[in-house]
């Protein structure tokens, strides 16, 4: 899920998405101008397992990875995500 309004977060969402897809990942880009709970919804309806949530708020090089399954909510260091440890700091 990104704010596509904002050019740094779209850029810094390409280039996890890269890395991401170079190591296999399946991925859905969630940038529509919806609200936050509206891509949330999306992803349930449509059984997306695990969200990555990129955000203005994560400028230390932090992503918040949810578990839909357990409903666990977690801050993720983009090292801790494969294929993404050159990503640390991309804002």
């Amino acid at each position: 899920m990104v704010r596509a309004d904002l050019p740094e977060m779209r850029e810094r969402t390409e280039q996890i998405v890269r890395q991401l897809q170079q190591h296999g990942a399946r991925l859905l880009v969630d940038d529509r101008p919806e609200a936050a709970g509206e891509k949330f919804a999306y992803a349930r309806l449509v059984g997306v397992p695990h969200v990555l949530v990129i955000s203005p708020q994560h400028t230390d090089g932090t992503v918040e990875f949810i578990d839909r399954w357990t409903s666990r909510h977690q801050e993720v260091p983009l090292s801790h995500i494969p294929g993404t440890p050159s990503l640390q700091q991309t804002s």
